[in-house]
């Protein structure tokens, strides 16, 4: 009987229909009735190079052909897939994505004091930060040829869109003003974008402007003119109505800025209006528009905000104090920002709009802003307008008082910005215990030591992966003779001595749970361990003294206890651990040993709560100093979670804030604050008066024996008596020594002196038990 056949058939399909732009490919190969032997296969790439080889000796009929390759290849599109086994054919179509790169400038001409800001963007990136491919950027010069001295930028893509920023007088400081392109690299793609650095001292020009684009009929139209340098004494101004008409009216010039008003235009007709106005030969003109008063929208028509400056003129560096007040609070958020005379704006300054109708907008001019006129735009709901200014003069000197007139909260001792240094991204910065600043400058992977009057010692690191280099470091925390810098980008902490001598990198030994991902802070405990918050992974990983794995603190399951997102980290003196928590604006208190204790705080602008927190530090009291970056201030408290203080404001004045990113306190109780938005450090005096409480141990003694009934109140209070007199307890307007009164002393006052003279309570928490005698009459003064 003859045997029946059955036809070879040979399938294979794709595992995607679409493979991305790094992906391997994947075929699933299937013969029915295979028979030994070798199946033949070639793959054609998009480019038209070939591939070819075979499978044989198959498990179950079935193989999964794959195709190691990644973006580096450039072989985006389709990929054909040929099979043959004996008589039996197959082929497949494989798609592969193409990788865009995009890369564009926020502006096509910048000016010596800006600060350029190229954007990438692609469709393919890894959000895991430590395995996503390296982008590189440099700049060239028109011929191609690379800018001097400017380093190279590398950066990990984790993300679709990146924005990296440099300074246009790093760039010219050492190259000509022209044209130039930044040239960025991504696997084997090439994108660039040109841009063009121009000398403003070559230019001259003049604002001509209303202080409106949109007029009710009646009202009076403001004309602002600037010019930089008179030369005639007057101008000449055409207002064409509507209909045709011309109006055409001589305007003496007599200075720099002229506020010129027309009464009366807007009285007969609706419509647009053109202006021109002629000066020294030169033409400049604009339009504005008067409207029917049943075409305005409701908001319009009720709310009206005016800006008002405190002068017409400034320096470069000064500080404008701006008066804005609304005839209604509609909403939350106010924004403002500044255009230059050659129409170049600045990014836009949001902030919560107060209480109340009228306040006052701090800003501190850049030290590199050109001389020329200048526009302050103020929107607050659908309104807007703005005021004009002049640049003028020399840069106000590092050395010059800053008015604290318009300052709230602790005195501010000293700032640290673009006067003494540049910043690129200054992140984070911390304190030694002798009192040396290490600030973190994450925007060019460098550190930068300062005495504690701010004058700047060292500088030292780059970007890379070798020993010693950074790839967008998040923090850092300086102890006796080492600092440690949370290097996320590379998931590793880096150690340098304080000279910037590297000694030692750790935190990853290679088995992935007792390694670190994306570290956001360290801190240190009284027997030498560190713990480092890890926010891929939710979780603070201890380390010894050596850098070697101890164990993990996992986030508990509960309500009160668990965590997530911690971008902070500090431990107080009984070696427990405060976590801030920036998604859920909560401070979560746990021991060393990870039991958990308390957490306190919530979301919101009151003074126990909290908005998008990104620090935390202890001073050596246990006050704990939150910088509260939603609400632009810094806000104080105790161990207990109990409010304390705060101060801080929105703007870029004296006790201001733009963005908090990083603070700490030195060993005098001076707070210093990191404002990475405006690249400033400014270190404000202790908010507890004097600055440490140091109570001499004779005194601890009394206490102990007072609470004994070994020594009389009297006795007693001639060591208080003491420590007014030294200043050691700060009490306001005291002329006299103190005398006992004979209202009994609270029994809790003995407790607290015999808690400290144990040690259980701080020398701040005696010292307060001291001045409620004080304050209350108990102890006359």
């Amino acid at each position: 009987m003859p045997q029946n056949v059955f036809a070879l058939e040979l399938d294979a399909v794709a595992e995607k229909e679409v493979f991305g732009p790094n992906d391997w490919l994947k075929v699933f190969v299937k013969l029915d009735k295979y028979s030994g032997g070798k199946i033949n296969w070639n793959v054609t790439k998009p480019d038209g190079a070939m591939l070819n080889g075979f499978f044989e000796n198959i498990q179950a009929s079935k193989v999964t052909h794959t195709i190691s390759r990644n973006a580096f290849d450039n072989q985006f599109g389709t990929w054909t897939f040929d099979y043959s086994y004996k008589n039996a054919t197959k082929q497949v179509n494989v798609e592969v994505d193409p990788l865009t790169v995009t890369v564009t400038a926020d502006k096509t001409t910048y000016l010596p004091g800006d600060v350029a800001t190229i954007r990438f963007s692609t469709n393919y990136y890894n959000p895991n930060a430590a395995n996503a491919q390296f982008l590189s950027m440099h700049i060239v010069d028109e011929n191609g040829r690379p800018a001097k001295l400017i380093d190279d930028i590398e950066l990990k893509v984790s993300q679709p869109v990146i924005l990296q920023q440099f300074s246009v007088a790093d760039l010219v400081k050492y190259n000509p003003f022209g044209k130039y392109r930044a040239v960025v690299n991504y696997y084997n793609l090439q994108a660039d974008v040109p841009f063009e650095v121009t000398d403003y001292s070559s230019k001259t020009s003049i604002f001509l402007g209303t202080d409106k684009s949109l007029y009710d009929p009646g009202n009076s139209v403001e004309l602002n003119i600037v010019i930089p340098k008179l030369t005639d004494s007057s101008g000449t101004l055409s207002v064409t109505f509507p209909s045709g008409k011309i109006m055409t009216k001589v305007i003496p010039i007599d200075s720099s800025l002229t506020r010129f008003f027309l009464d009366g235009v807007t009285n007969s007709e609706i419509g647009t209006f053109k202006y021109e106005f002629e000066y020294a030969g030169s033409y400049f003109s604009g339009t504005f528009d008067v409207l029917s008063e049943s075409l305005d929208e409701p908001v319009s028509k009720e709310l009206e905000i005016e800006l008002l400056l405190d002068k017409s003129q400034y320096r470069p560096g000064e500080t404008i104090q701006a008066k804005v007040s609304t005839s209604k609070l509609v909403e939350k958020q106010i924004t403002y920002w500044f255009e230059d005379s050659l129409g170049n704006k600045s990014g836009q300054f949001s902030f919560s709009n107060p209480s109340v109708g009228t306040f006052t907008i701090s800003h501190i001019l850049s030290i590199n802003s050109q001389e020329g006129p200048w526009k302050m735009y103020v929107k607050y709901g659908d309104v807007q307008t703005f005021a004009v200014f002049f640049i003028s003069g020399t840069p106000v000197s590092p050395s010059e008082k800053i008015s604290p007139e318009h300052q709230l909260g602790p005195e501010l001792l000293l700032t640290i910005d673009s006067r003494i240094t540049d910043f690129s991204k200054v992140i984070d910065l911390s304190i030694s215990h002798g009192d040396e600043l290490f600030v973190l400058d994450s925007g060019n992977s460098k550190i930068k030591s300062f005495d504690n009057v701010g004058n700047l010692k060292k500088i030292w690191g780059s970007v890379g992966t070798g020993d010693g280099q950074l790839r967008n470091p998040s923090a850092i925390f300086a102890e006796d003779s080492f600092i440690h810098v949370a290097d996320t980008g590379n998931s590793r902490i880096v150690t340098f001595d304080h000279d910037g001598n590297f000694i030692r990198n750790w935190g990853n030994s290679g088995i992935a749970h007792q390694s670190l991902k994306n570290p956001s802070d360290i801190t240190l405990d009284s027997s030498g361990n560190f713990f480092v918050s890890d926010n891929n992974q939710n979780k603070i990983l201890e380390f010894n003294s050596n850098g070697t794995y101890v164990k993990t603190i996992e986030s508990i399951l509960t309500a009160s206890a668990k965590f997530s997102s911690i971008q902070s980290i500090s431990s107080d003196g009984s070696n427990d651990l405060y976590l801030l928590s920036s998604d859920d604006s909560r401070i979560l208190q746990y021991k060393n040993t990870g039991v958990f204790i308390k957490s306190f705080a919530s979301e919101g602008q009151n003074d126990k709560q909290l908005q998008n927190p990104s620090s935390l530090t202890l001073d050596k009291n246990d006050y704990l100093y939150v910088s509260d970056t939603g609400n632009y201030r810094i806000i104080v408290f105790d161990a207990n979670g109990n409010f304390i203080a705060k101060w801080g404001s929105f703007g870029n004045g004296p006790g201001q804030f733009a963005r908090i990113a990083g603070l700490d306190v030195d060993s005098k109780g001076n707070v210093w604050v990191v404002d990475s938005q405006i690249n400033r450090i400014q270190k404000f005096a202790s908010i507890f008066g004097k600055s440490s409480i140091e109570i001499p141990d004779w005194i601890r003694n009394n206490a102990k024996w007072w609470n004994e009934n070994k020594i009389s109140d009297e006795e007693f209070a001639s060591g208080i008596e003491f420590m007014i007199r030294e200043k050691i307890i700060v009490i306001p307007e005291l002329e006299h020594a103190p005398t006992l009164q004979e209202t009994k002393i609270p029994k809790w006052i003995k407790n607290s002196a015999n808690w400290w003279a144990d040690g259980l309570v701080s020398d701040q928490e005696f010292a307060n038990s001291i001045e409620y005698l004080v304050n209350s009459g108990i102890i006359r003064v």
